[in-house]
């Protein structure tokens, strides 16, 4: 059975792997959200009317509409596989299946977490490379990340991250991005606070081949939190001739202790100039380049939900969130956008007691959303005392992509 996208893992989720200011703590989120999943548990029965099925998994499950689980042990082989949440109940959650399967599945049926289902072409001691295991339509690049990046001097707080367009092994890879007398770039983790023992929420939320990644790496951790989001994959290409619309993104500071919005965080919206790079021109001649991430109708370099324009909250008309995709601009040309999110285009009211929307969250999408259930992740300075009421929204619904 094919693979169902896009997905969301949370560290909110049942038996998802902690993150802190430890060497591998990232690693081991990366292992369990691209290649493995997590929180296996039983399944007590399932039980099936027409195309949906009912899969009763106990109570406290704490799953969502929206995310994918992945079936297995069920004699019958149509029950095996990754099956998108579209309702929950107290001690069930609902999908949709194929047509003339049985009332029920006989077996000893067990789910967790599907993970995105990426490779791991190499490995070492805190340090893996990542690679999208689609073979067509895509750039392929790999991502090496050093989960103990000691040239860095931030400790462990980060990981160090960079993409190569070929590698042979976990230390040798060829035209790197971005190259390092352009910059270097980390992930943030922790900032290693005993707060909540150290460990931080994260999200990964993509497809085969893009995924982002958020997380609040500061000791302020609630439900409504600030966070910051990166990314690393392929654009929503505006052409398939581009054999290099793709982009890693990420920080040359240490993030986990910054009191101010970064151009780097894929939730800020700017034209240019930003620390993600696409690795060469559309051509293929050049070394990588900036990238900016920026929505139509933004008149001002600032982080979704923050936005000043003529857009105010609410919207006169329907009341809700005024929505827009996110293009991607490199050197002289739009290179694509980046799949599923959408910058909101409002100034939303600040401050967690006037916090519009809960990190998330789900809404109902509207106008040329229509039939998409989205959710929202917060941002906002990482370490600010409070939260600032800022985030973007995601298609939990699919397809993320309209072009490529």
């Amino acid at each position: 059975m094919p693979g169902v996208f896009p997905k969301l893992l949370t560290s909110q989720d049942y038996g998802a792997p902690t993150l802190g200011a430890t060497a591998g703590n990232l690693l081991a989120v990366l292992d369990a959200c691209l290649l493995n999943g997590y929180g296996s548990r039983p399944v007590s029965s399932i039980s099936v009317s027409g195309t949906t099925a009912q899969v009763f998994v106990g109570s406290g499950h704490g799953l969502m509409a929206g995310q994918v689980i992945l079936i297995s042990g069920a004699n019958e082989s149509q029950f095996n596989g990754e099956f998108k949440i579209t309702a929950i109940g107290q001690t069930s959650v609902t999908v949709t299946v194929a047509s003339g399967l049985p009332a029920s599945a006989t077996g000893t049926v067990v789910f967790k977490m599907a993970p995105l289902g990426w490779t791991k072409p190499f490995s070492g001691t805190n340090k893996a490379v990542y690679r999208t295991a689609a073979t067509i339509n895509t750039v392929g690049l790999y991502l090496r990340v050093d989960d103990n990046p000691t040239a860095l001097g931030f400790a462990n707080r980060v990981a160090q991250v960079t993409a190569y367009e070929m590698m042979t092994d976990v230390d040798t890879g060829f035209y790197p991005v971005p190259r390092p007398a352009q910059n270097v770039l980390n992930w943030p983790k922790s900032d290693g606070t005993v707060t909540n023992g150290g460990l931080r929420n994260w999200a990964i939320y993509g497809d085969d081949r893009f995924f982002y990644f958020w997380v609040n790496p500061c000791a302020v951790q609630s439900l409504t939190m600030n966070g910051v989001t990166m990314g690393f994959g392929d654009l929503d290409a505006q052409q398939t001739m581009d054999g290099y619309g793709a982009i890693l993104s990420g920080f040359t500071i240490d993030m986990s202790s910054y009191s101010s919005i970064n151009s780097g965080d894929l939730a800020y919206s700017i034209p240019s100039g930003t620390t993600g790079y696409v690795p060469r021109p559309p051509n293929g001649i050049g070394s990588p380049q900036q990238i900016g991430h920026v929505s139509p109708g933004t008149v001002s370099a600032s982080v979704s939900g923050s936005l000043t324009g003529p857009f105010g909250w609410p919207d006169a008309c329907t009341g809700g969130f005024f929505l827009n995709n996110v293009m991607v601009p490199a050197g002289s040309g739009l290179r694509g956008w980046l799949p599923g999110m959408y910058h909101i285009l409002q100034p939303l009211p600040t401050g967690s007691a006037n916090a519009v929307i809960q990190h998330l969250a789900q809404i109902d999408g509207m106008r040329q959303l229509v039939g998409k259930k989205l959710a929202f992740m917060s941002a906002g300075s990482p370490n600010a005392a409070t939260y600032i009421g800022c985030g973007y929204f995601f298609d939990l619904t699919g397809p993320i992509r309209s072009f490529n």
